[in-house]
């Protein structure tokens, strides 16, 4: 985040730790009144943005002291060039630091930048994620005025046309052609006063009838009787929405176009799919009777995201229920508005697109559809607010949105009442069975009807003669109104008069005051003349007498004003009325206000009441906080716990293995583990909330049925390559290789279930050249299908290695009472366009769930059952076969055992058997290692499984050789007795890496590296760094482990813990690697790497394998193959053995009874241990007899090597054969 200031100073004030939001301030005024009208003043908007930004602890101070000196100054903000909403020119609204634990601290920021009024100039285009559509769309109308509107069914004859020279009554109704409005007269006699002017004498009741579609209000109708057709030409439009309707059918012509709709129960019809045209649109609305349409809107259709699955919508209600002090309560129905919140999804180079549409609309109501066809995501008015939270790729949009109100109608001052609504306290109404009129011959009142007819016709002519008075009077009473007027304009200028005359005569008076107060001050000092002079009193009095004269005609003036002003009073006393009948309506306001104020005060305890409750719900989340950490600090004690006694128990099982035991003990071994892979199923079966098994395809397609109808189409894993699954994941792909728009094929699964649960199920799905569908089939016990709840067939995301390239399709169901099982069907339906289609789907999830639970549920990989089965399966069986060769080895130990003496006294014979033995027992050795590989594994797949912190690397053991690491260097899987497996990188540079494959990941986690690493060298040295990855596979980032020198692995994790490296991915990361770095080596080298885990946590933890779990069965597979292979060798070397036992058995029956029965004992480790007599087990001398012992290596041939030679006598001589000659001897010499 940077500041440019205007004297181009820049201030750095650090990195964003979280995704900034953007929104925006609408100084518009747009005022919503107690009864549902809203007033709308288009002004101007401000963006606004807020971050969240990362410092170190010690800057804090400098960070507090750059804002607040920039405080009142504007400066250009910039949290990336690349968007205009995160790029402007304002001012920061407000701040603050968080200082929590050094070495870093967080500022939060909000900016609002300077007002802007510039229209939008919209670019087009849809800001949806790629591979999807928006499903949040806005329909900005046009203004339909003037020649807009070219030819209308509906004539506009309301009521006549005014005329200046006509004299209206009170409650008399004229339209205005050049407004299209009606006006009704206020006042009495209103002649020549326009209605559309500012004489107040006229009210606008509203639009005209052919207007009232038009006029972008709710409630106003236009009304024909069987049909209304407009023509319009609105300029560059592509859809159209009508609101209110009551008809059967409404048509839109357009050039290329012509489709009819039939209105749904709330009268709404949307043509959203009109092709951009700016020639002229047709539309008509028929159906019997009177058919009306509330509001008629034509514009551009923009997309602002695709919605996701949590919108929220509602009403505001304008009606007054309010309860007195008693509990009475008191009703006033007034009108409601639709009111919704809409998450949505959208690109992040589409964040100034979608803004800039928004702001666009900030004072016009327009037609939101959160989903196309769902009445209550489609909203006319206004949006209230809406927030967009930044991210690396793929933005999410929060809106708000507030429908307007249907207006009242607006009644006539002389109201007539209908018949049906007039009361009958007396019960004098006549029944529904009336007559009309009254038949000749009826008596009316006592009276024949014809007499009472006559009469009325007198009384008729007599209300004729009274209207001709009635119309005379009227033109009387307009003339007076006219005297009146001109009596006003008289009295006014009378007013005017008499209060310059007052302010003349208050002048006076006050200059009199002080011409009073200078003579006072004279007459003081005159007093003490008079008592010097008193011959000057009598001048001194006549000129007061004077004076005083003055003042009494002054007096007269002021009373003869005084009568003129209570004149003034009486006729402003006539128009006090209506001031009293104002301040009663002010005073009923007042008390409307009253109790407007009741109300907030009352919900203002509420609200107080709210946050107690919210302040106390924090003290028990601190206290919980609390006791998670301790809990955390016991299950870290615990894991630590569990380690060593981890590293114990593989002390002890190195100690057993280096005991050794018989090729019998080791199959009971084996056995005893494949107990271990049993008891790991049950485990792996009980747990997870996802019902279907393998859904990490990790067994393949196991579990999984796939079949076709109407089409070919295959099914398989992976298909056709890596490019198209999710790195890391596996997916179930559905191919199509024809043109056949026909047919559908399906992936499914069956399931338990229990009548009347609520399940949820989910799938990410993409698409090539055709549409997809998610199924669940409700069974009952007999088989029948008894209800299919399903998504909407839809063209998904395009698929790739990304999972924002995958759409997510669920539905949520409540199973039927009857239901007992579930049936999950993956569908792609037939190829819509090309020579082929594909469809592939990862991450199938069918689980239960409750009726108020969000959806769809967070995904879970579902039970690895049939991957465990296989497994054990293969232990199984592998079980028997150590056993058959168990079997067989052990009768073939014996029969060595038993020809040992033999063939050592049989000096012709020893050299074909000491070689057959020799070969065999190399065999029993590879057997017996293979059984203890297998033991191994077996050991390290058990530990996997029971492991605690995850393992981010499928093969950071390595258990599985090389798989999943790459070197500039020659990389090989080497093993030591001390540290087991490990990597091994030879190099003759003097600097060399080795790479994991990479890591799916998330921007803005914690991540944490460790492994434990060898350096041999007599230089150099050696670091671990953990590498991310944007979605183009290039480096954004990397975080430095410590740097070594040379060392050795260690069975302890000290090693682990020196290499350990955290980090957190940066913005636009989407994979990481793991990579080991030597560097400056000189001179012979050793190096490897063990051990390695990456895991999406603050800090390391102990080793553990998870993410390998999924490599066993490919590993079993391999140790099945070679198995077999050893089999086949130890049964063709038993042949050979039975040939060599048939020859020497005669020699064996003599050997036995002068020999005994000695026998060579061979170790689990393969080393000779002596002889042992049979019967007791105790060990003698390992005596050969031989004139010449010779050893060679394993590779050796012809006469060179090592020789012990015995001559007659007993003596040795030791010496070493070099190409035939004696070079180095010791030994016995005469």
């Amino acid at each position: 985040m940077r500041v440019v200031l205007d004297s181009g100073e820049t201030l750095d004030l650090g990195e964003t730790e979280a995704t900034p939001t953007i929104g925006i301030v609408d100084y518009s005024r747009r005022v919503t009144d107690d009864y549902g009208v809203t007033t709308v003043v288009e002004r101007g908007f401000a963006r606004r943005m807020s971050v969240r930004l990362v410092v170190p602890f010690d800057q804090t101070d400098a960070l507090q002291a750059s804002l607040a000196a920039i405080r009142a100054k504007p400066a250009r903000w910039i949290a990336d060039e690349g968007v205009d909403w995160l790029d402007f020119r304002g001012f920061f609204k407000d701040f603050e630091i968080d200082l929590p634990v050094p070495p870093k601290a967080y500022c939060t920021l909000t900016v609002e930048a300077l007002t802007a009024t510039e229209a939008f100039a919209d670019p087009g285009g849809d800001p949806a994620p790629l591979g999807h559509a928006s499903t949040l769309q806005l329909l900005q109308p046009a203004a339909i005025e003037g020649g807009a509107l070219v030819a209308a069914s509906v004539p506009e004859n309301d009521y006549p046309e005014w005329a200046a020279g006509t004299t209206y009554p009170l409650g008399a109704r004229v339209i205005k052609a050049a407004t299209h409005r009606i006006y009704e007269s206020g006042a009495i006699g209103n002649k020549g006063n326009d209605p559309a002017g500012v004489s107040g004498k006229w009210r606008d009741i509203g639009p005209t009838n052919r207007w009232a579609m038009f006029d972008q209000a709710l409630g106003s109708t236009t009304e024909a009787p069987g049909q209304i057709a407009v023509t319009l030409a609105a300029g560059a439009i592509d859809a159209a929405a009508l609101l209110d309707v009551k008809a059967a059918t409404v048509r839109v012509q357009a050039a290329g176009y012509d489709r009819t709709v039939a209105p749904n129960a709330a009268g709404t019809v949307t043509f959203l799919d009109l092709p951009g045209t700016a020639g002229q649109v047709t539309v008509t609305v028929t159906g019997p009777g009177t058919v009306e349409v509330g509001t008629l809107l034509v514009g551009k259709l923009v997309g602002l995201g695709s919605t996701t699955d949590d919108a929220k919508a509602g009403i505001t209600d304008f009606s007054r229920k309010e309860a007195d002090e008693f509990g009475d309560i008191q009703i006033v129905e007034r009108a409601w508005a639709k009111r919704m919140t809409l998450p949505a999804k959208l690109r992040r180079d589409a964040i100034d697109l979608v803004a800039g549409r928004i702001a666009a609309v900030r004072a016009k109501p327009s037609l939101w559809i959160g989903k196309e066809g769902m009445e209550t995501l489609t909203v006319y008015g206004f949006f209230k607010d809406f927030s967009i939270a930044v991210d690396s790729t793929i933005c999410t949009l929060s809106l708000s949105i507030e429908g307007l109100s249907t207006a009242g109608k607006v009644e006539p001052l002389a109201a007539s009442v209908d018949w049906p609504d007039v009361g009958d306290p007396a019960g004098t109404k006549p029944e529904d069975n009336a007559t009309v009129g009254a038949p000749a011959g009826t008596d009316v009142a006592g009276k024949p009807a014809e007499e009472v007819v006559g009469q009325l016709e007198e009384q008729e002519q007599q209300l004729d003669q009274l209207d001709i008075d009635v119309a005379q009077a009227t033109i009387n009473i307009a003339a007076a109104q006219a005297t009146i007027v001109q009596m006003q304009t008289v009295a006014a200028e009378t007013k005017a008069e008499l209060e310059a005359d007052i302010a003349s005569i208050n002048a006076t008076a006050d200059q009199i005051q002080a011409d009073a107060a200078v003579t006072r001050a004279s007459l003081a000092t005159a007093q003490a003349d008079i008592i010097a002079a008193g011959g000057r009193i009598d001048t001194i009095e006549t000129t007061l007498g004077d004076q005083n004269a003055s003042i009494t005609s002054l007096a007269q003036t002021v009373s003869n004003h005084t009568g003129r002003l209570a004149s003034i009073d009486t006729t402003l006393t006539a128009n006090g009325a209506s001031i009293n009948q104002n301040a009663q309506a002010i005073s009923a306001v007042q008390g409307d206000l009253a109790s407007l104020s009741s109300t907030v005060s009352t919900q203002g305890a509420s609200i107080s009441q709210n946050a107690q409750a919210i302040t106390t719900a924090n003290q028990n989340i601190a206290s919980l906080t609390t006791r998670v950490g301790t809990a955390e600090s016991s299950i870290s004690q615990n894991a630590t716990a569990i380690s060593g006694v981890s590293g114990r128990t593989a002390t002890l099982e190195s100690t057993v293995s280096a005991q050794g035991a018989s090729i019998s003990s080791l199959q009971s071994t084996t056995s005893a583990q494949g107990g271990d892979i049993a008891t790991l199923r049950t485990q792996i079966v009980a747990g997870g909330g996802n019902l279907l098994v393998n859904t990490d395809l990790a067994a393949g397609t196991s579990a999984w049925n796939f079949y076709a109808v109407d089409q070919i189409a295959t099914g398989s894993r992976n298909a056709p390559d890596s490019n198209w699954q999710i790195i890391g994941e596996n997916n179930l792909t559905s191919y199509q290789g024809t043109s056949s728009s026909s047919g559908y094929c399906d992936w499914t699964q069956a399931v338990s279930v229990k009548g009347g649960n609520w399940y949820d199920a989910s799938v990410l799905a993409a698409t090539n050249r055709c549409l997809v569908q998610l199924i669940v089939q409700w069974l009952n016990v007999s088989g029948n299908s008894i209800g299919v709840p399903q998504t909407p067939t839809t063209a998904a995301g395009g698929g790739g290695m990304y999972v924002d390239r995958y759409q997510l399709l669920s539905v949520k169901a409540q199973a039927p009472a009857e239901a007992v099982r579930a049936v999950f069907y993956l569908r792609k339906l037939a190829t819509n366009v090309g020579a082929d289609s594909w469809a592939w789907f990862c991450r199938p999830q069918f689980a239960d769930t409750r009726e108020v639970s969000a959806s769809p549920l967070p995904y879970s990989p579902g039970s690895a059952r049939s991957v465990i089965e296989i497994h054990a399966t293969s232990l199984s069986s592998l079980n028997g076969q150590y056993a058959s060769l168990s079997s067989t080895v052990s009768t073939q130990g014996s029969t060595i055992a038993s020809q040992a003496t033999a063939i050592s006294t049989l000096q012709g014979n020893y050299s074909n058997l000491s070689s057959t033995v020799s070969a065999q027992g190399s065999s029993i050795t590879s057997a017996q290692s293979a059984i203890s590989t297998l033991q191994a594994q077996t050991a390290t797949l058990t530990t996997r499984v029971a492991s605690g912190s995850q393992n981010l690397l499928a093969n950071g053991g390595p258990d599985n050789g090389t798989t999943g690491w790459y070197s500039d260097g020659a990389l090989t899987s080497d093993f030591s007795s001390s540290f087991g497996r490990y990597l091994r990188v030879v190099s003759s540079a003097s600097s060399f890496f080795l790479n994991s494959a990479s890591v799916p990941a998330d921007a803005g986690g914690y991540y944490t590296a460790a492994v434990d690493t060898l350096l041999s060298a007599s230089a150099g040295a050696m670091r671990m760094s953990l590498v991310f990855i944007n979605s183009s596979g290039s480096e954004i980032g990397r975080v430095l482990g410590a740097e070594r020198g040379g060392h050795s692995f260690d069975n302890a994790n000290q090693g682990r813990a020196l290499n350990a490296a955290t980090g957190q991915a940066p913005n636009g990361t989407t994979a990481i690697i793991v990579q080991i770095s030597w560097y400056g080596i000189s001179g012979l080298s050793l190096t490897g790497a063990r051990l390695v885990k990456l895991e999406n946590y603050a800090s390391w933890t102990p080793y553990s394998a998870e993410a390998s779990i999924t490599q066993s069965f490919q590993a079993l597979s391999t140790l099945t193959t070679q198995y077999a292979s050893l089999s086949t060798t130890v049964s063709t070397q038993g042949v050979t053995v039975s040939q060599h036992s048939t020859a020497i058995t005669t020699i064996n029956n003599n050997i036995t009874s002068i020999m005994g029965r000695w026998g060579v004992e061979i170790d689990a480790s393969g080393y000779v241990s002596g002889i042992a007599l049979n019967n007791n087990g105790a060990r003698a001398d390992f005596a050969i007899r031989a004139d010449r012992f010779k050893m060679v290596p394993p590779g050796g041939n012809g006469s060179d090597g090592k020789y012990i030679v015995v001559d007659g006598n007993g003596r040795t001589t030791d010496y070493i054969l070099y190409q035939g000659v004696r070079v180095v001897e010791m030994g016995w010499r005469d």
